[in-house]
């Protein structure tokens, strides 16, 4: 870490430096003494005058104000720049078509870039890239008579040193820990690393040993001639002249990729005529790494996501593979303006865009074949959603194009998907025969309806067997009329139809899920509604459940089933509540209801009520309970006031209505093949401000 945070350090020291520079230089600029010389109007907008002796509130209004002002062109010089620099990048990216030649075989077809990298990233992509800077320092240099001003030659200096120390530490921080970055091509790195250097070195001859602080013509040309000569001999560095004249250097080919080799004679490993004259050439090298890296991206992503569609797998592939390819200055330039300005990735805009426009062209040229050559059978639409109690329906086969004249047939049958031929549809089978006048045919398919709830199932109508058949009665295939398909099958040959089910049970909650009453109302009505449905007898299942309140000492354990019948929409539950006549604390129970069962016939119901019985015995049998004298007494005294004085259903509605004063919403909702439980929360309220237990 210490290596790499030396970089860091050497460029904020340095950074801090150029700021303290700056602002000494500022402090001075617009001083009483100097105001003359300094602040003076610019070439298109004038100073903001007064500018001496100014308010702090002055200075900060001015200061914030210009920084808008800054930030606002810099975008706008950046969207130029980057409008530049895109045209540049499209100039270097032009592509040429190269014939590799291929013994025995036919010649393969390679794309060649015409610009070499290393040639466009040191000409027109520097000039892209410092083109803002360049065209300031020179309409200074013009506006000041030709004199360097305090703006042109920092602008280029600062732009240099910024890239040799923070581009320089921020690309070796980039790196993680655990990844290895190398240089592609070290020797043309080397080559252009000793140009810079020596670029400083000549600009401080020039400025303070040959003529101090003057440029002289010659000067002037022959620093523009290092130029050609810099690009140049970094181009024969990147095309290895020098490196083949003494090593020549080859490739070879194993069974699986090209391997490169210096010094060597090349050993022929695969005779498969891609090697021609003993030496491939570097573009088909090129060609077929590219290949090889594009299908191992692509198991790498079936690996992290098996079930990943193949459009979807081959959109993610080639968004990697530009991801990992080599990019240009240019690119990285304006991708960086459209990140800071929100306008999203270059790479993904412009694979959407290119499959935008191939999905065009495929579309146009699938509509013109079959407008002039091909006559296409289609269902019409693709996909149908029908109700369970439709009973008969419609799919439409269509056609389209093709020659005139001519009589189409087709087979179809249908195929199970989650619905089942027989329970759910009946299965269908035929030929359908598209006469020349016909545009349409239609295949009938009944759907079987039942009392039954299921979820919503489908099946599938497929077409196959595609014939043709001629004036003179003969069915052929059309595949065999000139070679050219007269008819064809649009893909996929295949229909959706989607079953929704209309046996819903509905959906059962409580009125409300929290109820307060008092002890001495005898008991509590608790009404069960029915929403979203009311199809078929169901049966509710329900228990009491201790809170604070104990069954049996505060209120009437029960555990009973509550039957809905076909189209009834509300049940009642009856708990008797005792009331001790003791002074107790407020306490709660709960009611919850149980797995709703689906009673499609009475033998259903039958056999739920007697499991029910069957169960309450042996809970009876099981368990025994002794009763003290004084709880006796409490339960006799109960039954009589329940016997003498119980009101009606009506009244403890109302009554239950009028002791409530808060709900709240909880687990109150069930469906009929829902495997939720809920439960509702009744508490012991009190009677004229007297707690009641």
């Amino acid at each position: 870490m210490g290596g790499i945070g030396r970089p860091i350090r050497i460029s904020a020291i340095f950074a801090v430096l150029c700021a303290l520079c700056q602002l000494s230089e500022a402090g001075t600029n617009c001083s009483a003494a100097d105001a003359t010389r300094n602040c003076i109007d610019g070439m298109i907008v004038p100073i903001w005058r007064p500018f001496l002796d100014l308010t702090t509130g002055d200075r900060m209004f001015r200061g914030a104000l210009f920084f808008l002002i800054i930030a606002y062109c810099f975008l706008g010089v950046s969207i130029v720049a980057d409008r530049f620099m895109s045209s540049i990048e499209v100039i270097t990216s032009q592509e040429r078509t190269v014939h590799v030649k291929r013994p025995g075989l036919e010649p393969l077809k390679v794309k060649v870039r015409i610009w070499n990298d290393t040639v466009s990233n040191l000409t027109l992509m520097a000039l892209g890239s410092s083109a803002p800077e360049i065209l300031l320092s020179i309409i200074e240099v013009i506006g000041k008579g030709f004199e360097a001003g305090d703006l042109g030659p920092n602008t280029i200096v600062g732009s240099a040193a910024f890239n040799l120390f923070m581009i320089i530490a921020i690309c070796v921080m980039a790196v993680p820990s655990t990844e290895i970055r190398r240089q592609k091509h070290l020797d043309v790195f080397c080559v252009t690393a000793t140009w810079s250097l020596f670029a400083y070195i000549w600009m401080y001859l020039i400025l303070s040993v040959f003529s101090p602080g003057i440029i002289e013509i010659w000067e002037g040309v022959l620093t523009f001639l290092f130029f050609p000569i810099t690009v140049f001999t970094a181009y024969i560095t990147d095309i290895k002249i020098i490196q083949k004249r003494f090593l020549p250097h080859r490739y070879r080919r194993t069974s699986r990729c090209l391997v490169a080799s210096e010094g060597e004679e090349m050993k022929m490993l695969e005779g498969n005529g891609i090697v021609g004259n003993g030496v491939i050439d570097p573009a088909l090298k090129a060609f077929d790494d590219n290949r090889q890296t594009f299908i191992e991206i692509m198991r790498e992503i079936r690996k992290k996501n098996p079930n990943i569609d193949p459009v979807e797998l081959q959109k993610q592939a080639e968004y990697e593979m530009i991801s990992r390819g080599p990019k240009s200055r240019a690119f990285y330039r304006v991708q960086a303006t459209r990140r800071l300005i929100g306008g999203g990735d270059i790479i993904k805009k412009r694979l959407d865009k290119e499959h935008h426009k191939s999905l065009d062209m495929i579309i146009q040229a699938q509509e013109k074949q079959a407008r002039e050559n091909t006559c296409r059978i289609y269902f019409d639409p693709a996909l149908y959603t029908v109700l369970e109690n439709i009973g008969t329906f419609d799919v439409v086969v269509g056609r389209d194009g093709g020659p005139e004249g001519l009589t189409i047939m087709v087979d179809y049958f249908t195929e199970d998907g989650t619905a089942n031929a027989g329970s759910d549809y009946v299965a269908v089978k035929g030929t359908l025969t598209f006469y020349p006048e016909d545009k349409q045919q239609r295949v009938t398919i009944e759907i079987v309806d039942d009392d039954v709830f299921e979820e919503d199932e489908h099946f599938f109508l497929h077409l196959k067997n595609l014939r043709v058949r001629t004036k003179d009665g003969l069915i052929i295939d059309p595949m065999r009329i000139g070679g050219v398909p007269v008819a064809a099958l649009e893909m996929p040959p295949t229909a959706t139809i989607m079953i929704l089910d209309d046996d819903h049970a509905g959906v059962f909650s409580f009125e409300h899920d929290h109820f307060q009453i008092v002890e001495n109302c005898g008991y509590l009505t608790l009404k069960v509604q029915r929403n979203s449905g009311c199809r078929g007898k169901v049966i509710i299942p329900f228990r009491t459940l201790d809170g604070t309140a104990v069954a049996g000492k505060h209120y009437e354990s029960k555990e009973d089933e509550l039957v809905f019948e076909d189209n009834q929409t509300e049940a009642y539950i009856d708990v008797g509540v005792i009331d001790t006549e003791q002074y107790e604390r407020s306490d709660h129970f709960f009611i919850q209801l149980s797995q709703p069962i689906w009673a499609k016939k009475m033998s259903d119901l039958k056999k739920v009520q007697d499991r029910f019985a069957k169960r309450m015995e042996r809970k009876r049998r099981g368990s025994s309970v002794e009763i003290s004298e004084e709880e006796g007494s409490h339960r006799l005294l109960h039954l009589l006031r329940a016997t003498s004085n119980t009101p009606s259903r009506q009244d403890s509605s109302t009554t239950a209505a009028n002791l409530s004063t808060r709900f709240k919403r909880r687990m109150s909702s069930w469906i009929a093949s829902n495997q939720d439980k809920g439960s509702i929360k009744i508490r012991l309220g009190t009677q004229n401000g007297r707690l009641i237990s």
